[in-house]
């Protein structure tokens, strides 16, 4: 009893193997009536929230018992890296998938090849464990969605089959129950529509997107603007302030252990107050004056010769800008990885243990650091800038990531 009882406090697939025969053989019976009950529920189309406590675990067991196929892969393409961290402190599994937000690719050679959306799909069908997806897609306030990223396989995985796995109604519907949906993405609106504003005048004018002079104006005579920006003091303290007052706060406090809120901080203050990471990141022309002077001559309309111009003149400031805001989405995002959750009966809600990061580099190499910080070992290294930049090897990663019961 006492070994039933851990794997029910558990789900973890190590705990499942100390079962003896009998025990193992009983939660694979329950397991397929759970299911023979799903399947009656989807043909009479009527809802199945009573088995949603059980069911991703149901979903684990048949995985460790009667494992899944699973096709081994060579290249995934899309991405540019695949880096894998693990603990034993802190009982983690990481994977960071790296991109640069593109559908272009080459594969050079014959390989056994899979697209990044597909790929991590696949780690998740067969996986033995719960496992945490985060997804560089906009957090979801109220119900309201709209997509950021729309130009990588990364939209793919959202809008397509696991989209009902980002609902914030968490209805059921999602294909693999095994899953924990996160979508990271913190930089919107609605925490700060102002301060977004002036964000959203410099990616429209760098990706040629129509700014029309209203919104040219009111961000031009924007009282609140010119006080953020005034200076890089006045900049950092409003940040800080957008992550206290926020949702970005609620994950950092949700994290119980003392080294890991040390580590984040010891980050944090460089992402915000310093950002050596970023070459991109340049304080002396975040301030209103230097702001004001782009702004005055960026033009509204829409027309070639407007868009070109605009392009250039916002370029330096959009780069700027969006890179430094970026540590919305990446303090959020390390919130969740490490956060602790309130217990749910008869639901897994425990820690992150298998998790899959998929984001920009540049988001990656943040976490990357973190992990180091906090004396995670890296397992593989593959890809990676400048060779391959849309494809990437993974002959050295363990396939799958979360299934031993699965060989080759």
């Amino acid at each position: 009893m006492e070994r039933i009882q851990n794997y029910c406090r558990t789900y973890e697939s190590k705990d499942f193997d100390l079962l003896d025969q009998k025990e193992q053989e009983l939660f694979f019976s329950v397991a397929m009536e759970i299911k023979r009950r799903e399947l009656l529920s989807s043909a009479k189309k009527k809802k199945i929230n009573n088995l949603i406590g059980f069911r991703g675990l149901a979903y684990i067991i048949r995985n460790i018992l009667d494992p899944p196929k699973y096709k081994f892969i060579e290249a995934v393409y899309g991405i540019t890296e695949i880096e894998h961290y693990t603990s034993s402190k802190y009982n983690m599994d990481v994977y960071l998938f790296g991109d640069s937000h593109t559908y272009t690719y080459k594969c050079p050679g014959k390989r056994v090849e899979q697209n990044a959306a597909l790929f991590i799909e696949q780690q998740i069908k067969t996986s033995t464990d719960f496992v945490d997806l985060y997804l560089e897609v906009p957090y979801i306030a109220k119900g309201k969605y709209k997509t950021r990223i729309s130009s990588c396989y990364m939209a793919d995985l959202q809008s397509k089959k696991l989209s009902p796995c980002f609902d914030w109604l968490k209805n059921g519907k999602c294909p693999y129950p095994n899953l924990r949906a996160h979508y990271v993405d913190a930089r919107n609106n609605y925490i700060d529509p102002i301060y977004f504003s002036l964000v959203t005048i410099f990616i429209k004018a760098f990706y040629n997107n129509m700014i029309t002079e209203g919104e040219l104006q009111a961000v031009k005579n924007s009282k609140k603007l010119a006080a953020i920006f005034k200076t890089k003091t006045s900049l950092v303290k409003h940040v800080q302030t957008l992550i206290s007052n926020t949702k970005i706060q609620k994950q950092l406090d949700a994290i119980k252990d003392p080294e890991i809120i040390n580590a984040i901080n010891i980050h944090k203050k460089d992402w915000i107050e310093t950002s050596t990471h970023d070459t991109n990141i340049k304080f002396n022309i975040m301030t209103w004056d230097e702001i004001l002077k782009v702004l005055n001559k960026i033009k509204s309309g829409f027309g070639p010769q407007i868009q070109r111009e605009n392009k250039r003149l916002g370029g330096p400031l959009y780069y700027s800008i969006a890179s430094y805001n970026g540590f919305l989405m990446d303090i959020y995002t390390v919130g969740r990885m490490f956060r602790t959750y309130e217990p749910v009966e008869n639901k897994f809600s425990g820690r992150a243990r298998k998790l899959i990061i998929y984001a920009g580099s540049q988001h990656t190499h943040r976490y990357e650091k973190l992990l180091k910080t906090l004396n995670f070992n890296q397992k593989s290294s593959e890809g990676g800038w400048p060779s391959n930049r849309d494809m990437c090897v993974v002959t050295e990663s363990k396939q799958p990531f979360f299934n031993t019961k699965i060989k080759k």
